[in-house]
C-alpha cells in the first residue's frame, strides 16, 4: 500500500510488520497515543436497514438518461438529496450534525470530481475511470498532524504523528534517526468507509451509463 501526502507518495507499511521489524511491543500504534473515546458513539455497524434505505433512495434518484449539459446540475441535487435523506435516517444511526454535514461535504466533493471526470472522458473519447477519481479525492484529504509525540526506543527518541483522512485516523507517520516511516494502523478504521465507497462506486457506474445513453 502507498500514501500520498502533497504530491509525493510513499510506502505504507502495516503495523505489524512495522512492530517486527523494529522489536516493538503490542501497544505501540495510534491508540498509545492518541486513544478514542468510543462513549456515544453513531452504530454504523448495527444501522443496515437505515443504510440500505439511504443508498436505495440515492440510486432510485438516478434516471435513466442525463444529458451532459445537466449533469452537474443534477449531482449537486444528489447531493443535496444524500444530506437530507441522511438527517431522516439518522435516528438509526445517530451520528452528530457535524457528522452529517462532514459525510454529506465528502460524498459532495467526490461527486463533483466524477462529473468533471466523465465531462473530460466524454468530450476526449478517452476512458472514465472512477477508481482513479476517488482515490486522487482520498489522497487530496490526507494529512499529518502537527502533534508531535516523542517516543523513547532505546537511547533514541523517534517523533511520532498520526496520520487523518477524511475517514478519520489511518496510521503514523515515525520519524526515527535514519528515516521516515509511514505505519498503517487501523484499529480506528471508519465503520462509514467501505459504505461510502461503495456508494459512491454505485453513484459513477450508475452515471456514467446515464450520460452514455444519450450520446
Amino acid at each position: 500500500m502507498k500514501i500520498t501526502l502533497n504530491g509525493n507518495t510513499y510506502p505504507l507499511i502495516e503495523i505489524q510488520a512495522f512492530r517486527e521489524q523494529f522489536a516493538l511491543g503490542p501497544d505501540f500504534g495510534i491508540a498509545h497515543f492518541e486513544s478514542k473515546d468510543f462513549t456515544g458513539l453513531a452504530r454504523i455497524d448495527s444501522s443496515n436497514g437505515a443504510l440500505n434505505e439511504l443508498r436505495h433512495t440515492v440510486y432510485q434518484a438516478i434516471p435513466v438518461t442525463i444529458a451532459l449539459s445537466d449533469l452537474m446540475d443534477f449531482l449537486s441535487r444528489l447531493s443535496h438529496l444524500f444530506r437530507v435523506k441522511l438527517y431522516e435516517v439518522n435516528t438509526s444511526i445517530q451520528l452528530k450534525p457535524v457528522e452529517i454535514d462532514f459525510a454529506a461535504a465528502g460524498f459532495e466533493d467526490v461527486c463533483q470530481a466524477l462529473g468533471y471526470a466523465l465531462i473530460l472522458a466524454v468530450t476526449t473519447r478517452s476512458k472514465f475511470d472512477f477508481a482513479t477519481v476517488y482515490q486522487t479525492w482520498l489522497d487530496g484529504t490526507t494529512r499529518v498532524a502537527s502533534t508531535s509525540y516523542p517516543y523513547m526506543i532505546g537511547s533514541n527518541t523517534w517523533q511520532i504523528q498520526v496520520l487523518n483522512t477524511a475517514y478519520g485516523r489511518i496510521g503514523l507517520r515515525v520519524q526515527t534517526d535514519e528515516a521516515v516511516y509511514y505505519v498503517r494502523d487501523a484499529v480506528y478504521g471508519c465503520p462509514a468507509e467501505g459504505f461510502m465507497a461503495t456508494l459512491l462506486a454505485g453513484v459513477a457506474t450508475r452515471i456514467a451509463t446515464s450520460v452514455q445513453s444519450t450520446l
